[in-house]
């Protein structure tokens, strides 16, 4: 098989969509979450989720579901404040009065 010049810029666009990173996405899902924490998906619906200051989900609507609701959502920016608090609460025990 010979590499023309179209099957080399092909190759060449589908190795960069590859490698480029993407854009961060302003919402989350608990396997995102899961990620970020480097938890379980389990361990942070059972664990992070039900805590009471946890972020509040986005339930988007999905057609032909009898829930009418598709999986829970976050604003990424939301549980990264939930998180940055428990550094600031810790650092207030420690630190020194």
């Amino acid at each position: 098989m010979q590499l023309t010049d179209e099957v080399m810029n092909d190759l060449a666009a589908k190795i960069a969509d590859k490698i480029t990173p993407k854009k961060p996405s302003p919402y989350c899902n608990a396997s995102d979450i899961a990620a970020m924490l480097f938890r379980t998906v389990s361990y942070v619906r059972v664990t992070y989720c039900c805590h009471p200051d946890f972020p509040r989900p986005i339930n988007l609507p999905v057609r032909g579901k009898q829930s009418k609701t598709g999986h829970d959502l976050w604003k990424t920016e939301e549980v990264h404040e939930w998180v940055e608090n428990f550094q600031r609460k810790a650092a207030r025990r420690i630190s020194p009065v």
